[in-house]
């Protein structure tokens, strides 16, 4: 078990001893998510963007309600059509069947005047994901109405208080707004192009229940983990914003930064590339070539199907023909290896397609 996996263990048991049956994890969204791919922010711990993009959860334009970190979703977006953002967590516990929890949290409103028709919760059975920002078209379990909402004294914020039944296999909560254009109630005016909702201090619990909810290993390690948020390739844009005071950073000397990539670039049952791999690949080389770095290690890993022995070697493979690739480009051979790891170092549980096609990969380790 890692060191994250613990910590985590320890922070919920916590929880479960201060609030029964509280089934957010990181609901005032605090602790923060350090992606491998750049080393910087890109989530709260414990939740994803659906669409596995790299919008921050941090806006300075406003203060959380408590604490500095809060969670914005785009509701609208004037020159775009249907552009939403939605962010989604595992619950610690599946739901029961027949039970009524108790939802809260407070949100703002960054552009325009808050609607509550164009925000609602989704509980789902598994994980939702999205190859593009549009609305997702379930139907939403929670709907918001006026009679949700209070107005909190000389504040930003407005509390919301809702209900839901569960229906028994709800494990996913999915937050944004889930009406398209023409469905929801258009916002008037809007002061900026983008309108986003924020939420913070989210709550679903059970009420009446001095239980614990103990979560599996499953729920852990997807809570735990620190996925890509970007796609391969994509070089994040960092949008200055109003200075901010804070603690003078600690300087770290040997820091690694980690990029990924998945079996898709490799021939099938190869270690040779396809074309498209080329593209990735030159736009990694270009990035290392802007700054120095002391050291690169590839490593191949691969899934557990097939014998141990033949996954060492095609991992070595793969990863031998990414290192020649960029031996080939001019970087310096004394300054980089590769290794196989063969099906030892998962990322992912091996008993379904998704966990072993996460777990196919090439991780890219640059040391500076």
């Amino acid at each position: 078990m890692t060191l994250r996996l613990r910590i985590l263990i320890l922070l919920l048991l916590c929880c479960n001893a201060m609030f029964a049956q509280e089934l957010i994890v990181n609901g005032g969204f605090e602790d923060e998510n350090i992606c491998t791919e750049y080393n910087q922010t890109c989530s709260p711990e414990g939740w994803r963007n659906t669409a596995s993009l790299p919008f921050g959860y941090q806006h300075q334009s406003v203060k959380g309600y408590q604490g500095v970190h809060y969670l914005p979703m785009v509701v609208e977006d004037v020159g775009v059509s249907n552009f939403r953002t939605y962010w989604q967590t595992r619950l610690k516990c599946p739901m029961q069947k027949g039970t009524v929890y108790k939802i809260s949290f407070y949100v703002g409103a960054l552009g325009a005047k808050f609607i509550p028709s164009n925000l609602a919760l989704y509980f789902s059975p598994a994980e939702v994901n999205q190859l593009k920002v549009w609305p997702i078209r379930v139907q939403p379990s929670v709907k918001l109405t006026r009679n949700n909402i209070s107005a909190i004294s000389q504040s930003e914020w407005l509390r919301v208080d809702a209900e839901y039944t569960a229906n028994g296999d709800e494990q996913f909560l999915v937050v944004g707004n889930f009406n398209t254009d023409q469905e929801m109630t258009r916002h008037r005016k809007p002061q900026s192009q983008k309108v986003t909702y924020c939420i913070d201090e989210l709550s679903v619990k059970k009420p009446g229940d001095a239980g614990t909810c103990e979560p599996r290993p499953e729920v852990l390690e997807w809570l735990a983990g620190r996925s890509r948020h970007t796609p391969i390739g994509y070089e994040p844009v960092v949008r200055k914003s109003p200075p901010v005071p804070q603690p003078a950073p600690v300087v770290k000397e040997n820091r690694i930064d980690t990029l990924v990539l998945q079996d898709v670039l490799f021939k099938f049952d190869s270690g040779s590339l396809t074309p498209a791999a080329s593209q990735v690949l030159d736009t990694i080389v270009t990035r290392l070539q802007q700054k120095p770095y002391r050291k690169i290690r590839v490593e191949g890993h691969t899934d557990s199907l097939g014998t141990e022995s033949y996954n060492l070697d095609l991992s070595g493979r793969r990863a031998t023909s990414v290192m020649q690739y960029f031996i080939r480009k001019g970087m310096d051979t004394n300054l980089i290896e590769a290794e196989g790891k063969g099906e030892s170092q998962p990322i992912a549980p091996n008993k379904s397609d998704e966990g072993r096609r996460k777990n196919r990969r090439v991780e890219i380790l640059v040391e500076y």
